[in-house]
């Protein structure tokens, strides 16, 4: 089992103030990507902290619909990062993206013992 961290964030369609979620029709496809990342429990509060002050990047990319951080109820088990995406090419141009290796390459900032596998 596990636990949402912070809200759940979506990006908004401008025409109609709407997360894109909300103008898919039943039945439309979506994309949703789930990296399980197991973490060392002496560094939870660490690990979420950085997702609480990611830039946010991803948020602005082309196709991107919601975020979310998922804890474990279990601190040994993996947290759960979830992005939904319109389409999988919209989620191929977020990993192809510079904005994408400068969000990743923050990784560094944890101490190596702080991510387990």
């Amino acid at each position: 089992m596990v636990e949402l961290i912070g809200k759940e964030r979506k990006r908004k369609i401008k025409a109609s103030g709407q997360p894109p979620a909300a103008n898919h029709q039943i039945g439309e496809t979506m994309f949703i990507v789930m990296n399980r990342i197991p973490v060392n429990p002496n560094y939870q509060d660490v690990f979420e902290e950085r997702f609480a002050q990611r830039e946010g990047q991803v948020d602005q990319m082309e196709g991107f619909v919601s975020f979310q951080l998922l804890r474990p109820q279990n601190p040994n088990n993996p947290y759960i990062v979830m992005t939904t995406w319109q389409t999988e090419a919209h989620f191929r141009a977020w990993t192809d993206s510079e904005a994408f290796k400068q969000q990743h390459g923050q990784q560094s900032r944890l101490p190596k013992e702080a991510l387990l596998g």
